[in-house]
């Protein structure tokens, strides 16, 4: 566990850093693909500090791959931007509800906000990740939506409210318990995550009350629920570009073949 912990980087970035002679050093020194990971902003709940979060799971699923993770707290763009040409990858993580004022939108009683500093840095992220063809991009939960938002399309704000005639249950129906919820996922037979987990469906962990309504620009859609509901999407024309709508990282066993081929690039890298 310590040998896990020492490959974790957290870069403490000035106007004034070397990033490209440490970003040189460091992939000679490591051989390892850097994947940038972002963060959640919360506020402490003793003191008016605000904390950079993220579950460890994300960290883990990025180390067990053979990648070296990145956190990328928000930071301006002339600090992101060379930062993420030393990045193989860059992983969006889940979290709270993105405002829907930004898909023209107002948010209903069930929308849980985030952050205003992560949904911008989040946003920006995103933009410039997309921007760069070569840049390995994989969204969950909140990620895949974010990818969505950022491409033109909209958001289901709450599954429960406006769709009440689902059978399937996205999220845990006991809130009080904390054990994982899963449910099926069918895969779009000519998806890349069709090739990737090389079968047709899967049981997924399942945490979320929002999903994508109107689909973005160059997006594709690559897996449902039963019920209909998009799980997963997909930029046909790039090597990796991916968003699932379940948790991944809280499966390590079973979403090695994913987090393999997102870290590693190529479907060749998922067994």
């Amino acid at each position: 566990m310590a040998g896990q912990v020492k490959q974790v980087v957290i870069l403490y970035l000035s106007r004034t850093f070397h990033l490209h002679l440490l970003s040189h050093q460091f992939r000679i020194t490591t051989l390892k693909p850097l994947i940038g990971i972002n963060v959640d902003i919360q506020c402490s709940p003793n003191s008016s500090a605000r904390m950079a979060t993220i579950p460890e799971t994300y960290i883990k699923a990025i180390i067990q791959a053979g990648g070296t993770p990145i956190l990328l707290a928000p930071m301006p763009d002339d600090v992101l931007l060379p930062l993420l040409r030393a990045l193989s990858g860059v992983l969006l993580i889940g979290g709270p509800d993105y405002d829907p004022g930004v898909y023209g939108e107002k948010p209903i009683t069930e929308a849980r906000i985030a952050d205003g500093s992560r949904q911008d840095f989040d946003m920006r992220l995103a933009r410039h990740a997309l921007a760069d063809s070569n840049m390995r991009i994989l969204g969950v939960c909140a990620g895949m939506q974010l990818l969505n938002i950022v491409r033109g399309g909209s958001l289901i704000q709450d599954i429960p409210s406006e769709l009440p005639e689902t059978k399937v249950s996205h999220v845990n129906p006991d809130s009080e318990k904390q054990e994982l919820h899963w449910h099926q996922v069918q895969f779009d037979e000519t998806s890349k995550l069709a090739a990737i987990f090389g079968k047709g469906k899967i049981q997924a962990v399942s945490a979320h009350h929002q999903a994508i309504r109107n689909l973005g620009d160059s997006l594709r859609t690559s897996a449902h629920a039963p019920d209909g509901i998009i799980e997963a999407v997909e930029i046909p024309e790039r090597q990796f570009a991916l968003g699932v709508q379940w948790h991944p990282e809280r499966d390590p066993e079973g979403s090695a073949r994913l987090f393999n081929s997102f870290v590693l690039g190529g479907l060749e890298s998922a067994a």
